[in-house]
């Protein structure tokens, strides 16, 4: 530019760009809060503020929401929660009272009454709705300590015996899979003894129900 005497005059300016923002990652159970906002699915967010120079930062959430959600699937006395690979904690309801050393997937009630099971996974936390179990005072001496299931694990076939192999005859069986599906099922009229064949069937854990007129015994089936 030209100054006032008519010379040339040169202006050299020293400009400084203040960059403002940040970039941050969270992981929550179920939801988060942002700046007021209420978030509920994983993601990437953004919001912007006016810092300390009066500037827009801008802030840039990476955010994974995990979820978790307790249920149980029942077939007689045996209960299953889900998901799978997490941490349980049986329960016995109305008072949701822990049950010592009930810390499996699988549960096998022993008496009548309400179950429930707490979940935990990835850190997140739910409690699943109470379970009633009933029938078990019908077991008698049809009882499960009775009944000898061998091999079990087994690769291809299990056998089932009683104590008292009159107890067997007319000696009703269904086996199932942790859907509910049935895999196999019968009677047994004058066998001493009942053999399943599972070697068909995938690797993974099956029920076994037994009933001999009103009496109900129930059996964890493992497939290798």
């Amino acid at each position: 530019m030209v100054n006032f005497s008519g010379c040339d005059s040169i202006i050299t300016l020293n400009l400084t760009i203040n960059a403002s923002g940040s970039t941050q990652s969270q992981t929550a159970c179920d939801f988060y809060s942002f700046n007021g906002q209420i978030l509920t699915q994983s993601g990437t967010y953004y919001d912007t503020l006016t810092n300390a120079l009066g500037c827009d930062s801008i802030i840039t959430l990476n955010l994974t929401i995990n979820v978790t959600v307790a249920s149980i699937s029942q077939v007689g006395a045996v209960l299953t929660a889900t998901p799978a690979a997490a941490n349980y904690q049986w329960l016995n309801c109305p008072s949701f009272s822990p049950i010592a050393n009930a810390i499996s997937q699988i549960y096998t009630a022993t008496a009548n009454g309400e179950y429930a099971c707490i979940v935990t996974l990835n850190n997140c936390i739910d409690t699943s709705d109470c379970v009633v179990v009933s029938g078990l005072d019908l077991l008698d001496n049809f009882q499960n300590k009775h009944i000898s299931i061998s091999p079990n694990p087994s690769s291809n076939s299990f056998t089932i015996s009683h104590s008292d192999k009159s107890l067997l005859h007319d000696v009703t069986y269904k086996l199932t899979n942790l859907s509910g599906q049935i895999i196999s099922q019968g009677e047994n009229k004058n066998c001493e003894e009942i053999r399943i064949d599972i070697s068909t069937c995938g690797k993974g854990i099956y029920f076994l129900e037994l009933k001999h007129g009103s009496k109900i015994s129930q059996h964890k089936i493992v497939k290798e």
